[in-house]
């Protein structure tokens, strides 16, 4: 038999798949950006300038400071009006204050704190654009156009890491419009509950080559489009968000969406709350254990092949002169396919094992073919030598069956 290199390549290979699908191959670094490391005193919150921002020209003849803040490596980006004293995008707070309505309030997030126990920092977002054209904006929101995803509230992730979930809740200047209505918006469900009024946030991504995603990740903050009014909710606790669907994002975009708009847009106050950012490590291939025993067992078997090969050799030695032997024996054995065995057309042949060997019968003159491809009897199993054998008798070399 001819040693077959890629026959053991081949195993290998599969075999190193199997151990692949079964040990784990990554090593993955968790972050969690809860806001903790930004400075801020208590009852309080930063919404702007960043002194370190630049300005460009903003509406109505104004000037816009762009910047940014930085929590667990993210880049938080804060627009700040700095005629008008507005902000937009991302501010962080630890305010507290879950009762009190209007747009003074707007930096509290409704549960009354951070996510988590002892937590105080979060973000707010604020900022949207609008999915209708508006008698203020004639351009509906594109989430496939790259300048309408960077003009809302944005983050920008640090390399090599992605984001995978956060948690996000309603802030109070929301909630409490939301529940009960003020001068700009109405009250959800209106009087009788049964309004299907709905408040939406939804999350898109642009990815390293400044391409959108074109992927829409959204949770709702209220909805009241149930049947069964028992079963409308608004949210008052921070309530996982999963962002996988956005993990080759490098920039993630924040908007959000109202049942309650005008003729100047959305009505509903556009703010929410985040905390617990959370972000994984770009997974990387590592080199597994399993792949380095897959290798040194690969190279004993194949070792052990070729001592088995080299063992074969000393084997067909052996097959020569143990046929030599039994033709120029004068003993006569019963031929086991039949009556006494004629030397002139059969002979007993030693063959090694599992292995097609080409021979020559010298007193006739014919090639056989392998020992497998002729009609005959397998005797025995012996040892000769260091290779496994086999005998076999070859009763009718003119029969091919």
């Amino acid at each position: 038999m001819k040693f077959r290199w890629h026959r053991l390549v081949q195993v290998c290979m599969a075999w190193g798949m199997v151990i692949s699908a079964m040990a784990p191959d990554r090593v993955t670094a968790v972050e969690i950006v809860d806001f903790e490391d930004y400075l801020l005193a208590p009852e309080s919150h930063f919404s702007g300038p960043d002194p370190g921002g630049i300005n460009i020209p903003g509406d109505f003849g104004t000037t816009v400071r762009v910047g940014s803040f930085t929590s667990g490596g993210v880049e938080f980006v804060n627009r700040y009006n700095l005629d008008f004293g507005s902000w937009s995008s991302f501010a962080v707070s630890n305010e507290t204050d879950t009762t009190t309505p209007g747009f003074g309030n707007q930096y509290s997030a409704f549960p009354g704190g951070g996510a988590g126990r002892g937590a105080d920092n979060y973000g707010v977002a604020f900022g949207y654009d609008d999915l209708l054209p508006n008698q203020f904006d004639l351009i509906p929101f594109d989430p496939l156009n790259v300048s309408h995803l960077q003009a809302l509230p944005t983050l920008m992730l640090p390399p090599g890491f992605q984001a995978v979930s956060a948690l996000v809740t309603n802030v109070t200047y929301a909630a409490l419009s939301m529940l009960n209505g003020d001068a700009f918006a109405k009250q959800f469900g209106g009087p009788t509950g049964n309004d299907p009024d709905w408040f939406k946030l939804s999350v898109f991504g642009i990815d390293e080559n400044n391409q959108p995603l074109g992927t829409e990740v959204e949770l709702y903050l209220a909805d009241y489009r149930f049947a069964d009014n028992s079963l409308d909710y608004l949210l008052d606790d921070w309530t996982f968000l999963d962002l996988s669907p956005l993990v080759s994002a490098r920039s993630l975009h924040f908007n959000l969406s109202s049942s309650d708009r005008g003729d100047f847009g959305m009505n509903t106050p556009s703010s929410f709350a985040i905390d617990n950012l959370t972000l994984e490590a770009v997974p990387t291939a590592v080199p597994e254990p399993g792949s380095f025993l897959l290798l040194g067992a690969c190279g004993l078997f194949g070792g052990g092949l070729i001592r088995r090969r080299r063992s074969s050799q000393d084997g067909r030695r052996n097959v020569d002169s143990e046929s030599r032997r039994l033709q120029n024996s004068s003993a006569r054995e019963v031929d086991p396919c039949g009556g006494p065995r004629p030397p002139h057309w059969s002979r007993t042949v030693v063959a090694p094992e599992t292995e097609k060997v080409q021979f020559r019968d010298d007193a006739i003159g014919d090639n056989f073919g392998s020992a497998g491809q002729r009609r005959g009897v397998r005797s025995r199993q012996f040892s000769a030598g260091t290779a496994r054998m086999e005998r076999f008798t070859l009763c009718d070399q003119r029969s091919n069956l």
